[in-house]
């Protein structure tokens, strides 16, 4: 007699069992290899040539996947412009270095994008781009799936082994063997002299022992990576089949609801009564008395964008969440929220504007107002949503977000704060500084840690000391150029230092 079926959650399907083939034979030294290259080149340079060459290994390693598996391009335009995005957020890594911390951003959103480009190309994907619950296909490209698999990689070790490929058992096991292999070695050799002089005799270089241990390292992402891969092909992940569907989640009471938000409306009506004066001078360029402008571009800046994150997890939870059949009280709400939101970002925007024209241009300043203006953008679009429900917010956030971030990938932010402050200084705008340590607003360890781009605008001032002391803490031309570390900001750079 056969056993039942096993009932399955709703939104969930069954993962399929284990299956093998010749191309994850190949996919699992690959991959090991490519884990070795993420610590080599990402955590070990993480800008410049090295970020290229990594992620054209990524590709190199999922169409020889592909080709061995036997998979096709799926979902070809949207593959298309992905790769397209993918391909214009590399770029950056060799036009710019990677000073100040900027490119570590940019570096994990070209991964997410390249997550989802591969699941899009490889057919993971359940729903197309126009359809709303295509962010939970964002969300499974770099948490599901990549992590769904993660036993994948073993299994295929131990089926190797098991069907008796004895070459290739012996080969895995070695591959696998080198990371214990390292661990022993090194503590014997500090256990004891003679076993570290019988060690040395042995030649092995520093080279191999930093190989050894950067290939152990990378043994976590050749896990992900390969599990993403093998559960891309095998469909072996687990899935959300259709949208659940907001009538499943909008279960709260109106009582409950207004009970909850009420009372935070009533503040915020306050608030804005109250300090409407204060806050709202921004506007005007208004200082209230008793603050400098520094004292006042910063109070309540970081606190009004920390309200708007809050309202916008309001209005998410009054559309999911508020019991079915009270879209006007719903659409009430939702618009207070946003206007409210739109408000406080347009102070906060404000006292930005009104700090960077009395003290001038920053990167983080810089960042700081790109990030306000897609959370105001945001509102924007889940206002137009409410009112027009034809409105595609997830398809327009999305292309919004790959504009702003391709906008954030290609403006050297240290070049133009610097020439900002410099233009600013020189029209009597900005006041420069009468310390001789700081130029155009930045002290001379600023300008250390800044991009290259900027040494084109020190070398316009060398007569500055701050400007010349940057130069000469910037001075490479006693240094080894490492051709991983290439982009074209630095290369530039260093014609300033050659030149007779």
């Amino acid at each position: 007699m056969d056993e039942p079926k096993k009932e399955l959650p709703y939104n969930l399907t069954e993962k399929p069992p284990f299956a093998y083939d010749r191309a994850e034979t190949v996919l699992l030294p690959l991959c090991f290899g490519m884990g070795y290259l993420f610590i080599r080149l990402i955590v070990g340079y993480g800008s410049g040539l090295a970020v290229a060459l990594f992620f054209a290994c990524v590709y190199a390693v999922t169409f020889t996947y592909m080709a061995l598996a036997g998979i096709r391009v799926q979902n070809r335009a949207e593959s298309t412009v992905l790769g397209i995005l993918t391909l214009l957020l590399t770029v950056p890594f060799l036009l710019y270095d990677g000073r100040g911390g900027r490119q570590l951003v940019l570096l994990f959103c070209l991964t997410c994008v390249t997550a989802l480009q591969l699941m899009t190309m490889l057919g993971g994907r359940k729903r197309p781009f126009r359809d709303d619950g295509m962010a939970l296909d964002m969300l499974g490209a770099v948490t599901v799936l990549p992590f769904g698999n993660l036993g994948t990689p073993w299994k295929t070790l131990g089926t190797i082994a098991k069907r008796g490929r004895l070459v290739i058992g012996i080969l895995a096991g070695v591959i696998v063997s080198i990371p214990l292999l390292f661990i022993v070695i090194r503590l014997l050799i500090r256990a004891d002299g003679v076993f570290e002089g019988l060690m040395q005799r042995v030649s092995v270089s520093e080279n191999v022992w930093t190989t050894l241990q950067q290939f152990l390292f990378g043994i976590p992402f050749a896990t992900v990576a390969f599990g993403m891969l093998y559960g891309l092909r095998h469909k072996g992940h687990v899935t959300v089949e259709k949208p659940m569907g907001l009538a499943r989640t909008r279960k709260v009471p109106v009582g409950a609801a207004m009970g909850f938000l009420i009372p935070v409306c009533i503040v915020y009506a306050v608030y804005l009564v109250s300090q409407l004066a204060y806050f709202l001078g921004g506007f005007a360029g208004l200082l209230p008395e008793g603050f400098t402008y520094a004292e006042y571009a910063r109070r309540g800046f970081f606190e009004l964008c920390a309200v708007c994150v809050i309202n916008m997890g309001l209005i998410l939870a009054v559309i999911c969440f508020l019991k079915t059949g009270q879209r006007a009280l719903r659409a009430v709400l939702c618009t207070f929220f946003g206007v409210v939101s739109l408000l406080l970002t347009a102070t906060a925007m404000a006292k930005m504007l009104l700090y960077i024209r009395v003290y001038g241009l920053t990167p983080l300043r810089m960042q700081t107002s790109w990030f306000m203006i897609a959370l105001a953008l945001t509102f924007v679009y889940t206002l137009l949503r409410l009112y027009i429900p034809r409105f595609r917010l997830w398809q327009t956030l999305a292309v919004t977000a790959a504009a702003m971030l391709l906008v954030f990938a290609y403006v050297d932010a240290d070049a133009v704060a610097l020439s900002y402050n410099i233009n600013a200084i020189e029209s009597g705008t900005l006041t420069a500084s009468t310390n001789p340590t700081v130029f155009a607003g930045f002290e001379q360890y600023e300008l250390e840690q800044m991009s290259d781009g900027i040494v084109p605008y020190l070398r316009a001032h060398e007569d500055h000391p701050a400007a010349s002391g940057a130069l000469r803490e910037r001075d490479l031309r006693g240094e080894r150029e490492d051709l991983l570390y290439w982009n074209l900001s630095t290369r530039r750079a260093r014609t300033y230092f050659t030149q007779e």
